[in-house]
């Protein structure tokens, strides 16, 4: 005991001084640690952001695989299915053809996963850098630490030899008083075999307790027989509680059993409700396919007005053109009556003007005796008279002549004026072209805007058909599923009885 006392002492005040070294120690590593923890935040966020965008990815597999499974089923369908020849290998280059889309998708996707993984690869070795480098930071705490372990560790080993020391003293005071008891009742009985047994057994007991006592080495074989019977009791107890655990395993069986019955029944459920479910969305889509014909319709209808549209306005434009060409000729006629009517007046004229000249004619070609005897009084009297009616002529041929100036005049302005009408009716064909011209181009776009729509409702459709199929795929599947479930049901309620 003053031994066990002393190397209390001893290892008390080695943990003192292992204490006072871990402070200073610890003092000079916490600045260190404090610029690697922030880095390893850090890395760790960088972590988790490309972790998710793994999981992303991941979904796009999964995604684009349970295309390829529903694609890989239309196949089987396909093949099942009695259909000419030329359908089922324009069925199957379609579905190749999707299939090759679908692998080049896969690809690009598994190559953008091998991408984030590398990251992640160099991430990891990253922060397992930084994990050396704080371990090595910490390596004297962590020194020190088992340093102190290990003495604990020590000092309860002293305590237990101690005790186990003790324990077998006792155990073996109690063989003894037992052998001592067994002895006295053979005594009684007069058994002489049994008495030499007890006998070399006390014997030995006496041994092993002068051994104990002297503190030879022989006590270690005397503590190694004492764990042995130990360890038979620890067996005989596992035994038993591994007993127990095989029945509560059998409950738990029994109970996990009825769980999956629940389970399957709550299945079957599910599937008659999706079922009901899909057929309502069956329903649905045909009433949407049915408002999408519909839709098309009137929009083809409203792309044959448009279409018609053009050819009236070019219509319309060809009877203007025709009213204005009978304008014109209306107008050339009127000017050729007028210039005929100027002609017929001219025409007048010149013959006024030889009637004069041939009155005149005589007079002045007659000698001058004769003029001068007609230039008598009764003579100049006829003469006047004939001179005033000359003159008088010759008035009206004077205003004659300007009637026909007038009307040249008027004939001219008659002519601009046609002039200027044939070009406001030049201008005013060129804008009614330039609105047609407006007008085609907004009936080119209203018609590539119902081209767009035709397609958005093409896409529509298509898109409802895949729904459509993918709906009858499901209730196919679901249809083969149920009786497979009513199989194990059947199977499971056999097993439970």
């Amino acid at each position: 005991m003053i031994m066990i006392t002393t190397t209390k002492t001893t290892t008390n005040t080695t943990t003192s001084t292992t204490t006072t070294t871990t402070s200073t120690t610890t003092t000079t590593t916490t600045t260190t640690t404090t610029t690697t923890t922030t880095t390893l935040l850090l890395l760790l966020l960088l972590l988790l952001l490309l972790l998710l965008l793994l999981l992303l990815l991941l979904l796009l597999l999964l995604l684009l695989l349970l295309l390829l499974l529903l694609l890989l089923l239309l196949l089987l369908l396909l093949l099942l299915l009695r259909l000419p020849l030329l359908l089922q290998l324009l069925l199957l280059l379609l579905l190749l053809l999707l299939l090759l889309l679908l692998l080049l998708l896969l690809l690009l996707l598994l190559l953008l996963l091998l991408l984030l993984l590398l990251l992640l690869l160099l991430l990891l070795l990253l922060l397992l850098l930084l994990l050396l480098l704080l371990l090595l930071l910490l390596l004297p705490l962590l020194l020190l630490l088992l340093l102190l372990l290990l003495l604990l560790l020590l000092l309860l080993l002293l305590l237990l030899l101690l005790l186990l020391r003790l324990l077998l003293l006792l155990l073996l005071l109690l063989l003894l008083l037992l052998l001592l008891l067994l002895l006295l009742r053979l005594l009684l009985l007069q058994q002489q075999q049994l008495l030499l047994l007890l006998l070399l057994l006390l014997l030995l007991l006496l041994l092993l307790l002068r051994l104990l006592l002297l503190q030879q080495q022989q006590l270690f074989i005397l503590l190694l027989l004492l764990l042995l019977l130990l360890l038979l009791l620890l067996l005989l107890l596992l035994l038993l509680q591994l007993l127990l655990l095989l029945l509560l395993l059998l409950l738990l069986l029994l109970l996990l059993l009825l769980l999956l019955l629940l389970l399957l029944l709550l299945l079957l459920l599910l599937l008659l409700l999706l079922l009901l479910l899909l057929l309502l969305l069956v329903l649905l889509l045909l009433l949407l396919l049915l408002l999408l014909l519909l839709l098309l319709l009137q929009l083809l209808l409203l792309l044959l007005l448009l279409l018609l549209l053009p050819l009236l306005l070019l219509l319309l434009l060809l009877l203007l053109l025709l009213l204005l060409l009978l304008m014109l000729l209306l107008l050339l006629l009127l000017l050729l009556l007028l210039l005929l009517l100027l002609l017929l007046l001219l025409l007048l004229l010149l013959l006024l003007l030889l009637l004069l000249l041939l009155l005149l004619l005589p007079i002045l070609l007659l000698p001058l005796p004769l003029r001068l005897l007609l230039l008598s009084q009764r003579v100049l009297l006829s003469l006047r008279l004939q001179l005033l009616l000359l003159l008088l002529l010759l008035l009206l041929l004077l205003l004659l002549l300007l009637l026909l100036l007038l009307l040249l005049l008027l004939l001219l302005l008659l002519l601009l004026l046609l002039l200027l009408l044939l070009l406001l009716l030049f201008l005013l064909l060129l804008l009614l072209l330039l609105l047609l011209l407006l007008l085609l181009l907004l009936l080119l776009l209203l018609l590539l805007l119902l081209l767009l729509l035709l397609l958005l409702l093409l896409l529509l459709l298509l898109l409802l058909l895949l729904l459509l199929l993918l709906l009858l795929l499901l209730l196919l599947l679901l249809l083969l599923l149920l009786p497979l479930l009513l199989q194990l049901l059947l199977l499971e309620a056999t097993f439970i009885v």
